[in-house]
């Protein structure tokens, strides 16, 4: 078995040699092709925002950013301007837009990576109700805050995500106004511990009182994390999107022809080498096919 392995690789160490030349030439074609089609293709940039969806499930949303990515595919820009409530001249600077969904490990919160399919076969993960990407490609990175603003606009303006909004804050609130009332029923029950044991501050004689003191102050302290918590998102996730990093110019085009030059080399050698061992060995693959017929 070793010895067949190490025939077969020495056979095709040879023959690469052999071919070296015409590989090379390829390769050079290659990456002659691919630094022409660079140079002659506009430089283009990419940033990516993580966006909080506080109204309406991610995969609502994602969807509505597959349909602004096929308007800036087919260049709509009197449609996008009318939709996106900026210029037509900011419009023609978007190369593209894809919506990315935050996946989330079960009994997580924040998404560990984000993908553009999901595969819901792989039940230690889930999307995130909340959390997604956005990418977007331009031609001009001056363009990134008008299309930030735009987006927060555009993905929460429809009515049902108001509607949905409006009924969240109102959840909150209500939420908060009733963990404020079992904090202060905690605080009572706490002094009316201390009175039944006579003393201003709790003075532990036995462990049974040490147990129910530390159990309420530990419920005392849960209900104070989730007040804050409460009052955070009632905060910071009051509208019905929220930008949590925003777009970043980057100054470094995305299509750097080093990119360009790589790929078509790797391509255009991978194609000779193919093309080759389809000619050296023609004449097999015909009479394999005559045999056949």
């Amino acid at each position: 078995m070793g010895c067949s392995l190490w025939s077969a690789f020495a056979t095709s160490l040879i023959y690469l040699i052999r071919k070296s030349l015409w590989l090379a030439l390829f390769v050079v074609l290659g990456a002659g092709v691919a630094w022409f089609f660079c140079k002659s293709s506009p430089k283009f940039f990419s940033s990516s925002a993580i966006v909080s969806s506080n109204s309406m499930e991610t995969t609502l949303v994602v969807d509505k950013l597959k349909t602004l990515n096929f308007l800036f595919g087919t260049k709509q820009y009197e449609v996008l301007t009318s939709i996106l409530h900026i210029s037509e001249s900011d419009v023609a600077q978007i190369k593209s837009l894809s919506g990315y969904y935050g996946v989330v490990r079960r009994g997580g919160e924040m998404p560990v990576f984000y993908v553009e399919k999901f595969d819901p076969r792989d039940t230690s993960l889930h999307i995130s109700p909340n959390y997604f990407k956005v990418t977007a490609h331009v031609y001009n990175e001056d363009v990134y805050p008008a299309l930030s603003s735009a987006l927060v606009s555009y993905l929460g303006s429809s009515s049902f995500g108001q509607q949905a909004n409006a009924l969240r804050d109102e959840q909150i609130k209500e939420k908060i106004a009733n963990t404020d009332r079992e904090i202060a029923a905690m605080q009572q029950a706490m002094i009316s511990h201390n009175s039944a044991n006579k003393a201003a501050f709790p003075i532990v004689t036995n462990e049974k009182q040490k147990s129910e003191l530390v159990q309420m102050q530990e419920a005392l302290t849960l209900l104070y994390e989730r007040k804050n918590e409460l009052a955070r998102q009632n905060t910071l996730f009051t509208a019905p999107t929220t930008v949590v990093a925003d777009f970043s110019k980057t100054y470094v085009p995305a299509n750097r022809s080093r990119f360009y030059i790589f790929t078509g080399a790797g391509l255009a050698f991978a194609l000779g080498l193919i093309g080759l061992l389809l000619w050296d060995n023609r004449k097999k693959l015909v009479a394999a096919i005559c045999e056949k017929k």
